[in-house]
């Protein structure tokens, strides 16, 4: 099982600035899977750049759910 916090750290060890989890995941979410997989394919393996595009398209579905009105 992978720890969603653990890649997050792993991408921001990368990146030239660090962000919150929050922030970082936000920023990831104009990549598509694939670009996930070739911007960090030297340090995430191929399943946690998956994991880590699941994710991303699971924060971007909640955040575009539509509010009930009563």
């Amino acid at each position: 099982m992978y720890d969603i916090e653990t890649i997050l750290s792993q991408v921001n060890t990368s990146r030239t600035s660090t962000l919150d989890a929050n922030n970082l995941l936000s920023s990831l979410m104009s990549y598509s899977a694939a670009e996930i997989r070739e911007a960090y394919k030297d340090v995430l393996t191929s399943g946690e750049a998956n994991y880590l595009s699941r994710q991303v398209y699971e924060a971007q579905k909640k955040i575009k759910k539509p509010k009930r009105e009563f």
